[in-house]
């Protein structure tokens, strides 16, 4: 054996050990087509309802009653009422209402 590039001596080809077997057989990759992979792109995705264990059976009554709720976009954190000093009266004077 000749020492290769790097002065190591080069495998030998026709070595055995803990090589694959000679008579095992190649296992072929599944072939995909071009259209069934553009099929795959396109399917919805799956939907599944998950119940909680907690929740509780109405009966058709009560599902039929109707329950009404409103929302409004007032901010909370928005003072109700502003009072600012006032230099030409000079007394404190109370802002209108602020709109948040």
């Amino acid at each position: 054996m000749a020492p290769g590039k790097h002065g190591k001596a080069a495998k030998v080809a026709g070595k055995k050990g803990k090589d694959k077997p000679e008579d095992a057989a190649p296992v072929a990759a599944p072939k995909v087509t071009e259209a069934a992979e553009e099929e795959d792109v396109y399917h919805e995705p799956i939907k599944r309802i998950v119940k909680p264990d907690s929740q509780l059976e109405l009966d058709e009554k009560q599902m039929e009653e109707e329950h009404t709720r409103v929302l409004t976009a007032n901010d909370p954190n928005v003072p109700n009422n502003i009072i600012k000093y006032n230099y030409k009266d000079k007394a404190y004077k109370q802002d209108p209402e602020v709109r948040g």
